[in-house]
């Protein structure tokens, strides 16, 4: 499996990249390049050759006997060869009847990934790292419907309707909340177990049992902005108070962390650790402020809002969470102490601008100072990904 891990920084690296381009395209215009197209194939590279790659392989290579592994092996390639047409599909002509065709056929392709790894891990599915697992892919299924909604309404010239942003919203929310945050959970879990780390499994499972039960009807908070009734709002309010508990219970589950046992793991790692349960606590935060109409409105109408959580999520939580995890799972120092300053500083300086944007109005063009951040990221992951591949080739 370490060699199939090369693959999602590679994809990594092209999303990093593509957005690096999105980012110079609203600065400086370039003929041709159609942004929608592009933002399609930028998220789905990062959401499924990245994040969903790496979940994949590290599944694999936790929970699966050696002897089970070759017809996941082919799952993967076949995966990975999806993911590769669509970078070429979707700028090419977004969504429409190929990229439609290509992304059904890495859904079912996915399915049955899930499907095969729930049957072969039943037996095992009260220990905590496995739950975690199991659960992503639960919520991997319910998400995967709604890519069928978005492209049917998108073919049909529905692409700005209301039902199109919350088909939009409800692919993210079980994706993000649901199967992404599961996924590293489960990966983070058990790297913690046999790094040796002592945990707390009642608060482990305690956590468990409250972030997946109080996921589904999270989605009320992504849909907010439509402006239901007040039962509604009321509703997210409690949600979202027991996602902050479920975070207590996650704290508590991990506490050694916050002791000197941390120190087994290298410093650039701790970083990109304590910066991502910083980015979770904050999400869950930004989701109990959300349930005041004027925030659902606010974070609504301001595109650079939405954009700026977004990446708070992906970037800050899930993105670094992974990194610390190809790290320390297979002993490879990739990124250096000064390495890791700067890639959470450009990370914090992007999320500020974002914020900034729509609020100033300033003689420095703070979208070129966004390019200039964004160039900062992907040097960043480029960097991670040369060093791990070579370092563990030698390794």
């Amino acid at each position: 499996m370490q060699k199939l891990s090369k693959l999602p920084l590679l994809f990594l690296c092209i999303a990093s990249l593509m957005g690096l381009l999105l980012r110079w395209h609203q600065y400086a215009p370039v003929d041709g390049l159609v942004f929608p197209y592009w933002l399609h194939a930028h998220s789905h590279v990062m959401f499924l050759g990245w994040i969903m790659n790496a979940l994949c392989i590290g599944y694999v290579h936790y929970f699966i006997l050696p002897q089970q592994q070759v017809t996941y092996r082919i799952l993967i390639i076949g995966l990975n060869a999806l993911v590769a047409i669509m970078l070429v599909a979707f700028p090419l002509q977004g969504y429409a009847g190929f990229s439609i065709v290509i992304s059904t056929l890495y859904t079912i392709l996915a399915a049955f990934f899930g499907y095969k790894f729930l049957r072969d891990t039943k037996s095992r599915q009260q220990a905590l790292a496995i739950g975690f697992a199991r659960w992503s892919f639960i919520f991997y299924f319910i998400a995967a419907l709604a890519p069928f909604a978005i492209g049917i309404l998108s073919a049909t010239g529905q692409g700005q309707t209301q039902a199109y942003y919350l088909a939009v919203y409800f692919f993210l929310h079980f994706l993000y909340n649901g199967a992404f945050t599961c996924g590293i959970l489960s990966l983070v879990y058990q790297l913690l177990q046999i790094k040796g780390l002592e945990l707390d499994e009642k608060s482990g499972q305690r956590f468990k049992f409250l972030l997946c039960f109080s996921c589904i009807p999270a989605y009320i908070l992504s849909a907010l902005w439509i402006q239901p009734s007040l039962f509604f709002n009321v509703t997210g309010f409690v949600v979202a108070i027991l996602q902050l508990i479920a975070f207590y219970y996650f704290i508590c589950s991990v506490k050694t962390l916050f002791t000197k046992e941390s120190k087994r793991f290298l410093w650039s790692s701790r970083a990109l650790l304590f910066v991502a349960i910083a980015c979770f606590l904050l999400k869950l935060v930004l989701q109990l402020v959300s349930v005041f109409p004027t925030a659902a409105m606010l974070a609504y109408e301001v595109r650079y809002f939405v954009i700026a959580y977004l990446h708070l999520v992906l970037l800050g939580m899930l993105t670094f969470l992974l990194l610390f995890w190809y790290q320390e799972e297979f002993r490879v120092k990739a990124l250096t102490r000064t390495g890791a300053l700067f890639l959470i500083i450009c990370f914090i300086l992007s999320e500020g601008i974002m914020l900034l944007l729509p609020l100033l109005t300033t003689s420095i063009d703070l979208n070129f100072v966004l390019v200039l951040v964004s160039l900062g990221i992907f040097l960043g992951f480029w960097r991670f990904s040369i060093a791990f591949s070579r370092l563990s080739s030698i390794n």
